[in-house]
């Protein structure tokens, strides 16, 4: 990702997250970053609606795991802000960049 590689590290990070959700489960907190780091890239591509459903899945599993109060929940959260403006502002289309 930092490199902005992005298509490549989008193909990683869908290849680990499927062979350690397998491994540990989906709700494992490494798991939950790693849907984290999938929904940032989806955008970096400008998958932004793959983006939006892969965000606010995680979110939910972060609050459910975590607990609404964690760091990586409050990241998750952040991450998926300028979707849900978007939103409430009427925006027909979705921001193509959020924070790392």
């Amino acid at each position: 990702m930092a490199s902005e590689q992005h298509r490549d590290a989008h193909t990683l990070i869908v290849s680990l997250r499927r062979t350690w959700s397998e491994a540990i489960g989906a709700d494992h907190p490494d798991c939950l970053q790693l849907a984290s780091a999938l929904a940032v890239m989806l955008n970096y591509l400008g998958a932004n609606e793959e983006a939006y459903g892969v965000h606010q899945d995680n979110v939910l599993r972060h609050r459910r795991v975590l607990g609404p109060n964690h760091p990586d929940t409050i990241a998750s959260e952040y991450n998926m802000g300028p979707f849900t403006v978007a939103a409430t502002r009427g925006r027909s289309k979705l921001p193509s960049r959020v924070a790392r």
